[in-house]
């Protein structure tokens, strides 16, 4: 396991992903949470981004979160 910091395991696809790369930097505190849970933590398996991505063969919209549900700008 890849360890950084304090988190466990950085997810193989997040550097691909626009929904980590839009709001990584933003100051939305629920959009940094999932960040730190699923591209940083040990759920990035569970993601539905990397669910979605699988299924189709193509990225979700940038806004679609990685619990399924869509962020609001």
């Amino acid at each position: 396991m890849e360890r950084i910091g304090d988190e466990i395991m950085l997810c193989p696809v997040s550097d691909e992903c626009m929904f980590k790369k839009k709001y990584e930097s933003d100051q939305n505190i629920q959009c940094k949470g999932f960040i730190r849970i699923y591209c940083r933590g040990g759920r990035h398996n569970e993601c539905k981004r990397r669910q979605y991505l699988r299924e189709n063969g193509e990225w979700p919209e940038e806004n679609f979160m990685p619990n399924g549900y869509m962020a609001r700008d």
